[in-house]
């Protein structure tokens, strides 16, 4: 699957959606969590100071927890002063972002091989005052497929489309998802393309 290219060493603006707990195979007594952080971009205008959906989100893992030692790792305590973490080994501050949204600026890297996803250069806080904030326009009237139909198209299993949107469903409802009267699930297939990141 093609997964959306960022251009290297520009600025974007990003919101932050969510923040999700991964599976880890640590023992759980182990402090260790695996978060994910998942950011709707934007393209950014400086000159008009217009901050414009590009409809893509972007994602970074990250491992969190007291014996992460984040005291000592520069790459996630750039992600906790853009994010005005005071306390970036508690997983639970992390979590506590959720329905926050709050922004920060990305300049992306080159697209790494074995993930086909741009590295994010650097992060740093963004306050987006000030700025126009234009949404993505989803067409809501067209678009819409079944399960299989999504599977087919975005070259995955009927399985992990149905997980995938049911992980999704509580942020995006009835713009990723509606049932008809049956009961059968309709997808946003442009929607779940973009928000797509397995």
């Amino acid at each position: 699957m093609a997964r959306y290219r960022f251009r290297e060493g520009v600025k974007y603006g990003a919101r932050l959606l969510r923040v999700v707990e991964r599976p880890i195979e640590n023992s759980p007594t182990s402090g260790l969590r695996l978060l994910r952080l998942e950011f709707e971009v934007f393209a950014a205008d400086e000159l008009r100071r217009v901050l414009a959906s590009t409809g893509a989100v972007a994602c970074r893992d990250l491992v969190v927890g007291p014996a992460a030692a984040a005291f000592k790792d520069s790459s996630l305590i750039a992600y906790a002063s853009a994010l005005r973490l005071r306390n970036p080994a508690d997983p639970a501050e992390w979590l506590r972002l959720n329905g926050q949204q709050p922004w920060i600026e990305i300049v992306f890297g080159a697209v790494g091989e074995a993930d086909l996803r741009n590295a994010f250069q650097s992060v740093f806080p963004l306050d987006p005052g000030g700025c126009s904030v234009r949404e993505y326009q989803y067409d809501l009237d067209k678009d819409w497929v079944t399960v299989a139909q999504a599977a087919r198209n975005l070259k995955t299993s009927e399985s992990s489309i149905r997980r995938r949107v049911r992980e999704l469903e509580p942020g995006w409802g009835a713009k990723l998802l509606w049932r008809t009267a049956g009961g059968h699930r309709r997808i946003k297939l442009s929607l779940l393309r973009n928000l797509w990141s397995e």
